[in-house]
C-alpha cells in the first residue's frame, strides 16, 4: 500500500512511535507538576502540544491515504471489470483488485480513521494554569492549636504539685 511520500506503514510506524514519545511527555508534565516545578510543566506542556499537533497531522495523512488508496483500489477493479467484460480479464488481475479492495476496505474501517482526539487539545482547563503551588506559612509562624497559655499552665502545674495528682487538675480544668 504505497502513494505517494511516505507509505502508509511508515506513516503508521512515525505515528505509533509518536504516540509513545507523547505518553512519555505526559507522564513527565504530571511528575512536574505534582512536584510543584511549574516552568518545568510549562515547558513539557509546549512540547506536548507540538507532539499533540504532529499526532493530528499524521493521523490526517493516514486518513487521506487510506480515501486515495480506496479510491485507487475500485478505480483498478472498474478497470479489471471492464476488461472481464469484453473478454481480456486474468484471474490473477480478478484476485489483484479482490486484495485491493480487501487491504483497503480493512483499513477504512479503523480506529484511526474516525478517531478525532489528536484534532482537540489534550489539556484540561488546570492545565492552563502554572501558578507556584501556595505554600503555607512555617509551622513557628502559625498559632499553634489549643496552646494553653503560661499562666494556666503554671496554675495546673501548681494545683498538681499541691493536691499530689492529676484528679486536681482534671476537675479544675473540665
Amino acid at each position: 500500500m504505497q502513494s505517494a511520500g511516505r507509505s502508509i506503514w511508515q506513516l503508521f510506524d512515525q505515528f505509533n512511535a509518536t504516540i509513545k514519545t507523547a505518553n512519555a511527555q505526559k507522564s513527565s508534565y504530571r511528575l512536574f507538576r505534582k512536584d510543584g516545578k511549574m516552568a518545568e510543566a510549562e515547558n513539557m506542556a509546549a512540547q506536548l502540544d507540538n507532539t499533540w499537533s504532529e499526532l493530528d497531522n499524521l493521523q490526517r495523512q493516514i486518513v487521506s491515504q487510506t480515501h486515495n488508496g480506496m479510491s485507487a483500489a475500485n478505480a483498478w477493479c472498474d478497470a479489471v471489470a471492464s476488461m472481464t467484460a469484453v473478454g481480456c480479464s486474468t484471474n490473477k488481475a480478478q484476485a489483484s483488485c479482490a486484495k485491493s479492495q480487501s487491504q483497503w476496505s480493512k483499513q477504512s474501517s479503523a480506529p484511526i480513521m474516525t478517531k478525532t482526539q489528536y484534532a482537540t487539545t489534550w489539556r484540561k482547563p488546570e492545565d492552563y494554569k502554572f501558578d507556584p503551588p501556595r505554600h503555607h506559612a512555617p509551622l513557628l509562624n502559625r498559632p499553634a492549636p489549643n496552646r494553653v497559655p503560661a499562666a494556666r499552665f503554671a496554675k495546673y502545674a501548681a494545683a498538681l504539685l499541691l493536691s499530689g495528682g492529676c484528679e486536681a487538675i482534671r476537675s479544675k480544668s473540665g
